[in-house]
């Protein structure tokens, strides 16, 4: 297994490999992310709620996870689902039941969608592309990409990201595969750098917002 070089001092978010899909990463024992709830930077709450208030109306909001809810605390008169795993439904459907909804699909929700918003939680679904361009089929008004894994390469790959102790199987995209799976229904309205985290290895986080063309 090729292992992507990082700076030794540098011992979070560890690149392990380059592979077509999860199903090519060899097998490994992967460890999940405890469930905690993880406070979103200020910097992504704020440029998150700027683009709700220009969704008028916004009437329903899908959180594609990471974050556990955290963003439906900022909402008024609009239903808020949240796409998580069943760990993380257990854990906090009923501490969020007031504001939030929990789903462990997006297929599940018929209502249309306002905004699609995934904060760093794309990037480890298994086909994440195929997901987005569903997304896509759901017309929503608009489409926010937080913290999105940008590689400095020419392709998307799957890897192995290490947080000691902590391993988990994960997508790092190239931009070019993100903005060709939502044209030309989706017309791009921004692509700036993630101001929350630093960049990784050969790896750089980006948000970007993507508006339904009429």
């Amino acid at each position: 297994m090729s292992v992507i070089k990082i700076k030794k001092e540098d011992r979070q978010n560890m690149l392990e490999g380059c592979y077509k899909s999860f199903d090519d990463i060899p097998s490994f024992e992967q460890t999940l992310y405890p469930v905690t709830h993880s406070n979103i930077p200020e910097v992504e709450v704020n440029e998150y709620r700027e683009v709700v208030k220009n969704i008028n109306p916004c009437k329903v909001v899908v959180d594609f996870g990471v974050g556990n809810g955290y963003y439906g605390r900022f909402l008024k008169d609009c239903l808020y689902f949240v796409i998580e795993t069943p760990q993380t439904i257990k854990e906090f459907a009923t501490k969020n039941a007031s504001f939030a909804m929990y789903a462990q699909s997006i297929k599940s929700i018929a209502k249309p969608i306002s905004l699609f918003v995934s904060n760093g939680g794309l990037q480890y679904d298994k086909e994440p592309l195929t997901t987005l361009a569903y997304v896509k089929s759901l017309l929503p008004s608009h489409i926010l990409l937080q913290r999105t894994w940008i590689s400095r390469k020419t392709f998307s790959y799957a890897t192995i990201q290490v947080n000691p102790p902590h391993k988990v199987p994960i997508w790092v995209f190239s931009s070019k595969d993100i903005i060709k799976t939502l044209l030309p229904e989706y017309k791009l309205v921004y692509q700036k750098p993630s101001l929350s985290m630093k960049s990784y290895c050969d790896v750089d986080l980006y948000s970007y917002l993507f508006r339904k063309v009429k």
